[in-house]
């Protein structure tokens, strides 16, 4: 209910981001808040995870959330193993991943931010045309065909608590 009010009062958002467990929340918000799955364009989630309790597995699924997202996971990381995030991306219809070389957290490398920088705000790609994100060359599992993403375009950003600059 909280997630719902704050998305009635100070909503829309072009996006939302979460890191670990919160990656799994926010990703449970999409799937169970309709005024968020369905004005949201996209989600960026940072070593998350599918939950363990059943019924919000089943909710996710369910939901098959439709916003474009970005997983980003380390080849290091001890605490979300990679098959545990690549459950989660399975209810989206469209994920992408990056990949590093890092653990359980927020990779900083140029190659990331200019990933993430693509990915949040360049969402209008026709449908001839893909996205690559960046994967580890010393990761032959990490290589994927880029999907193909069909987005309308973004006028100008919505809602902004602060500035960001990447």
């Amino acid at each position: 209910a909280v997630i719902a009010d704050a998305v009635e009062t100070f909503g829309p958002f072009d996006g939302v981001l979460g890191f670990s467990q919160g990656a799994s929340a926010a990703a449970l918000a999409l799937a169970l808040v309709p005024s968020l799955r369905d004005t949201v364009r996209f989600a960026v989630l940072f070593s998350g995870f599918e939950p363990m309790d059943p019924a919000a597995t089943a909710a996710l699924h369910a939901a098959r959330i439709t916003a474009r997202s970005m997983h980003v996971h380390g080849h290091a990381d001890r605490m979300v193993s990679r098959e545990r995030m690549e459950a989660l991306a399975r209810s989206f219809a469209r994920p992408e991943f990056f990949f590093h070389e890092g653990g359980h957290g927020v990779p900083l490398s140029k190659e990331f931010r200019d990933a993430l920088r693509s990915f949040a705000l360049n969402p209008a790609v026709n449908e001839a045309t893909t996205t690559q994100l960046a994967t580890s060359a010393t990761d032959e599992r990490c290589h994927r065909s880029p999907p193909t993403i069909v987005h309308p375009p973004l006028s100008k950003p919505r809602h902004s608590l602060a500035p960001t600059r990447f």
